[in-house]
């Protein structure tokens, strides 16, 4: 029997759920930049703590000219060293817990006065996924990074580590629950249709799009990296071949303009 998957799209508040990091941007501290992780354990519990000592940069205090950037948010950035390597871990304000799709994104940048090649950030979930940024070279301004996965056991702790010969930026971090909104065989005008699923050769998704927006498919594997991407589309429906896709379980999200985001999981025979 074909299996079809029924979701629900989530709304432009869904698509920034509740951040489960605390102090993600780091505005949080002291007011100079000098200052590492452990100088914020006077700030509270909810706050990070250090592993090889990061340091927090705010915009305007000494140590900035470090590198002349100024955060990608707010006032504050953290900067960690890669060959050490440095990292910060915290406690998340809601567990992640085993099955659930969760979205991750980040902004990070290589610092402009030691730039040894290409850099990455290593989150770690204790007990659960580890993921790894795509490595970027200095060219001077943020870049996003944004990928989807699945959580692979329960985790309360959050660890970030510098990767590569450099120093890597790191600034708004976001960890939240991807809503599917699975509504078994509920069909509706917000709702999108996966099938087969699992499938071996193509599976298609029917969604509605009344507005004629611009689409984006993206399909990654469980560890976050992205594996397929589809867009420019403005459609109310795709088809994705399965080409040299590993056979397993992935997760998708497909976006329809800027408003409306579905994800879930496929499984490739």
């Amino acid at each position: 029997m074909m299996a079809v998957l029924f979701l629900i799209a989530s709304s432009c508040a869904l698509l920034h759920a509740q951040n489960i990091v605390p102090n993600a941007d780091w505005e949080l501290g002291p007011a100079m930049s000098s200052d590492p992780f452990v100088g914020w354990s006077s700030l509270g519990p909810d706050l990070w703590t250090p592993i090889a000592t990061p340091d927090r940069m705010v915009n305007g205090s000494p140590a900035i000219s470090r590198d002349g950037d100024p955060a990608k948010s707010g006032v504050a950035y953290s900067i960690f060293y890669g060959p050490t390597p440095e990292g910060g871990s915290c406690t998340l304000t809601t567990p992640l817990v085993s099955g659930a799709i969760y979205t991750l994104s980040c902004w990070l940048d290589v610092d402009d006065n030691f730039d040894n090649g290409p850099g990455a950030i290593l989150f770690n979930f204790v007990g659960a996924n580890s993921i790894t940024t795509s490595y970027i070279t200095n060219t001077g301004d943020w870049k996003y990074f944004d990928t989807v996965f699945v959580a692979s056991g329960n985790s309360t702790e959050l660890q970030v580590f510098g990767q590569g010969d450099n120093l890597m930026k790191l600034d708004d971090i976001y960890v939240g629950q991807s809503p599917t909104g699975l509504s078994g065989a509920t069909t509706g005008p917000n709702t999108v249709k996966v099938f087969p699923n699992p499938f071996q050769e193509r599976v298609h998704f029917r969604f509605p799009n009344p507005g004629r927006e611009v689409c984006i498919l993206r399909l990654f594997d469980l560890q976050g990296r992205m594996v397929h991407e589809q867009w420019g589309m403005v459609t109310d429906r795709l088809v994705l071949e399965r080409g040299d896709l590993a056979p397993g379980s992935h997760v998708f999200r497909l976006e329809v303009g800027r408003l409306k985001q579905y994800s879930g999981r496929l499984t490739v025979h």
